[in-house]
């Protein structure tokens, strides 16, 4: 995966010594393919090494077709991969080559070329009476070492990878190596820093676009907690390294560590960068994310907002992806208008905008949609973020497991169960062989498909399932974090429902008093647990404990949703069963037919399982 590290020519960083490597002009970039980097007027681009290598090739043929067998030799030599992994490298390429990408064409069929000039340059050494430099390749002796080690892929090599780490670090800081620039040593360590990125880190996160391999997780989780003291001599090098680690650590399921290395990054680049340096806007729009995934929605919200701010002031190429992932955490934090607002704007307007950011852009609309009863156009944006998903990532990848699971989730909603099924079923098998089933996205079917199971009566497999996920995401993401909410909140109800109230009255008091700061001033997302706890309660036949639950609940609704949404004809119905309880026919009767015409005026599937209730509810009321 592509790294932003910075723009040209800032002392201390790239400027100084790249003028001694190898390097070709295309355009208005320059591309150093020992180095692994691509510079432009707007930063200098970190690659991986299989998508810096398809670039020499497309450089070195410029102008000519370059065959899909030519480029995949290069690649991955010796190694039989998928076409599409050429087709995620070449799109790296793309990334990394920036405004000049339009200029990388596909030869439908046959393979791609490069339209343009290019110039390549031999390296240069000043004049100093010194010995000549290492140049930062793969002929420097320790990192080739490394690199042939890597290439073993044995898990019986870690503890050989970290020695030749350390060895490296070493070599790169021996005080007897006078004749050694420090130009000439923060090349090596460039170089390093490209390889720990582009080979080691990304090889052990599951969500990196190439196969990973998940027995390098012990080698990065090891490397991890000594990366600030092995490059403690090089301290921009650890901005980078630090972001890769965050990607990497994301991909495990661990937003927390995630977000502890990208305020490491930031730290570091606080002390060593000037404040114009674009890399800020790139940590910042990261953090957004992983705040957003870790339940730190209160700060994400802040952090969100200093990342649009400072891209409209320095990055304007990373503008549309701090708005979406600003939008997101709308969502995240029960903003639904706001969120469909913003992403609706990304989508009819997708110019500029990568693919990748597209997709996500329909997955929050559709998330979006949902929760604002806009079923017709939530099911649009759900389809097309799975075709999108498929095209980029193949059927494989857990960002396609996420398109199924939140589809299937829309679909149990829409009362679509035995097509829901068949979504969480195709999302569960992704998460499990690629995350591994004791991951804690792969618990999110699992949830979803225990809700079936709970409209389908199979009350003792549901609560199974949702017994052995709360735990877990209580230790993993915490207690207040919105997943573990949601689980204990529907584990509540279902104990209500089968009789065990007094477990139900446990869980619900526990969710009650850990979501109450993350609930606070956000009444979207106090209409939805106001409105289960009040089901809870009626099932458990504390009415009047639901009564003063449901007048929270539609207080909550008329200030965020209003009076026409479907959630709000759902406490009308709960109404009319609490004055039926106390004999208020009229009462009852009249909540009832306003449910049921709400219900009627709203955009949702015949098949809403509420729509069918109501309707019951008024033929009885009729009938007696």
């Amino acid at each position: 995966m592509n790294s932003p590290v910075g723009p040209e020519g800032e002392k201390g960083r790239f400027g100084q010594h790249l003028t001694e490597l190898r390097s070709c002009k295309f355009h208005s970039v320059q591309f150093f393919p020992d180095a692994c980097l691509v510079q432009s007027a707007v930063g200098t681009v970190s690659m991986d090494r299989t998508a810096a290598a398809l670039l020499t090739v497309l450089l070195e043929n410029c102008g000519e077709l370059v065959s899909k067998d030519d480029l995949i030799e290069a690649g991955w030599s010796g190694r039989i991969v998928h076409e599409n992994s050429l087709a995620k490298a070449i799109g790296r390429v793309r990334d990394a080559l920036g405004k000049e990408k339009h200029l990388l064409e596909t030869v439908f069929g046959l393979g791609y070329k490069l339209v343009g000039e290019a110039k390549w340059e031999q390296a240069h050494h000043p004049a100093a009476k010194r010995p000549a430099a290492k140049i930062p390749s793969r002929e420097s002796f320790p990192l080739k070492r490394l690199r042939n080690v890597f290439k073993s892929r044995r898990a019986a090599m870690f503890g050989i990878i970290v020695g030749m780490l350390g060895c490296f670090t070493l070599y790169l800081a021996w005080e007897n190596w006078p004749a050694k620039a420090s130009a000439d040593r923060n090349a090596e360590a460039d170089a390093l820093v490209a390889y720990i990125s582009g080979e080691l880190i990304s090889s052990s996160d599951p969500y990196a676009a190439e196969k990973f391999d998940p027995d390098f997780r012990a080698v990065v989780d090891k490397l991890s907690m000594s990366i600030d003291t092995r490059f403690a001599d090089f301290p921009s090098s650890l901005v980078p390294l630090h972001l890769k680690m965050a990607e990497a650590v994301s991909g495990w399921g661990e937003y927390g560590r995630a977000v502890k290395h990208l305020d490491a990054a930031r730290e570091y680049a606080e002390i060593h960068l000037p404040p114009s340096d674009p890399i800020f806007v790139r940590i910042d729009t990261d953090l957004c994310q992983q705040l957003r995934l870790a339940g730190r929605t209160k700060r994400g919200s802040r952090i969100c907002q200093r990342a649009v701010t400072g891209a409209e002031a320095r990055d304007s190429e990373r503008m549309s992806k701090a708005r979406v992932y600003r939008a997101k955490m709308a969502f995240e934090t029960g903003d639904y208008i706001a969120a469909r607002d913003e992403l609706r704007k990304a989508v009819d307007r997708p110019d500029g905008l990568a693919p990748h950011l597209l997709a996500d852009a329909h997955w929050f609309l559709g998330l979006s949609e949902r929760k604002l009863a806009h079923f017709p156009a939530a099911e649009a944006a759900f389809r097309t973020h799975i075709e999108m998903r498929v095209e980029q990532f193949g059927d494989d990848h857990p960002l396609t497991a996420w398109a199924y699971a939140d589809y299937g989730d829309f679909l149990i909603d829409a009362g679509r169960t035995d097509e829901a099924v068949v979504e969480l079923q195709k999302a569960q098998k992704i998460f499990d062989a690629r995350l591994g089933a004791d991951h804690i996205e792969s618990l999110s079917p699992q949830y979803s498909l225990a809700l079936v199971h709970v409209a389908q009566r199979n009350f003792g497999q549901a609560r199974a399932m949702l017994n052995n996920i709360v735990p877990i995401y209580q230790q993993q993401l915490g207690a207040d974090h919105f997943w573990t909410l949601y689980t204990k909140t529907e584990l509540a109800a279902l104990e209500a429902k089968i009789g065990q109230t007094d477990n139900a009255a446990k869980l619900m008091i526990e969710a009650q008093r850990d979501g109450e700061a993350a609930l606070y001033g956000r009444p979207a997302k106090q209409s939805w647990f106001y409105l289960r706890w009040t089901e809870t309660l009626v099932e458990a036949k504390h009415d009047e404990a639901a009564q003063t639950q449901l007048k929270l609940a539609q207080s909550a609704l008329r200030d965020s949703f209003g009076t026409d949404h479907p959630w709000y004809a759902r406490s009308l119905c709960l109404e009319a069963r609490l004055a039926l309880r106390k004999q208020k026919r009229p009462l009852a009767a009249k909540k009832a037919d306003s449910c049921l015409k709400i219900l009627q005026h709203s955009e949702i599937s015949q098949s809403y399982p509420l729509l069918a209730d109501a309707k019951r509810l008024v033929k009885d009321m009729a009938a007696n």
